[in-house]
């Protein structure tokens, strides 16, 4: 494993900081910190190193180097910050080029109801975002060094990764259908909200089996809800109000 980051040392000088760029997925965690120990060694400055996601274990947010961005190690890149960033990167585009955000938000959710589907396998190399232990014949088996210590003596979780992707496939199928065959009948903004609808109801009862859910607390006190739960509920009512608001205003004529 040395070798594979020898090139990285090759040419610097001693005093030229390293950024070492996250996030990193999880199965990189050991190189990460084999870099940054070598780095240091060559009394090399550390910046920024090793933010990655968290695999289903406690404490899995982790920053390495002199400065590490230590506000981002109290969060992590859940997909509704995803979500709002990529909203966010939109809402510039298409204000700098003068397009109208909504209809280009309805092309990128059935794109991206797939890439989710998709995307979540990723999880079962990682063998994270895992259920509940469960010995239903889906189960999946966790190999030790990945379960939470609470559920060490347990070996076969319920494959909460593949409920996601399943659901986000089913998102990606309906959703296809009403912009192929039902596009007369839609507003524009309307595939964008019921993409938030979908994945809201899917997170929703995807965090009934998740183990690592990071609840909703006021005061130090913790409500027993899942972050994700709320804002999902939150989102879905919203966008569920908007789409029968604009749906029942009448269509001005001509």
């Amino acid at each position: 494993m040395e070798m594979t980051f020898r090139p990285v040392l090759e040419g610097k000088p001693s005093n030229e900081p390293i950024i070492i760029a996250g996030p990193c997925s999880a199965e990189t965690e050991a190189q990460v910190l084999l870099t940054a120990k070598e780095l240091s060694q060559q009394k090399v400055d550390l910046y920024r190193a090793g933010i990655w996601k968290p695999r289903t274990r406690p404490n899995a947010f982790e920053g390495v180097g002199t400065e590490g961005l230590g506000w981002l190690r109290r969060g992590g890149l859940g997909i509704y910050g995803g979500l709002a960033g990529g909203a966010l990167g939109l809402w510039l585009y298409t204000r700098r080029s003068r397009i109208p955000m909504l209809a280009w938000a309805d092309l990128a959710v059935v794109g991206l109801a797939l890439g989710q589907a998709i995307g979540r396998w990723g999880n079962f190399l990682n063998q994270e975002l895992y259920g509940r232990p469960t010995n239903v014949p889906w189960a999946v088996y966790i190999d030790p060094a990945y379960r939470l210590p609470d559920y060490a003596d347990f070996s076969r979780f319920h494959p909460a990764f593949l409920y996601e992707s399943l659901w986000n496939f089913m998102s990606f199928l309906v959703l296809h259908a009403l912009a192929t065959r039902y596009a007369a009948r839609l507003k524009t903004g309307d595939l964008m909200a019921l993409y938030i609808i979908l994945y809201a109801i899917g997170r929703t009862l995807l965090e009934l089996v998740r183990l690592d859910s990071r609840l909703v607390s006021i005061g130090g006190v913790s409500l027993g809800l899942p972050v994700a739960t709320l804002v999902s509920l939150v989102l879905a009512a919203i966008m569920a109000v908007w789409l029968i608001a604009r749906h029942r205003r009448p269509t001005p004529a001509g």
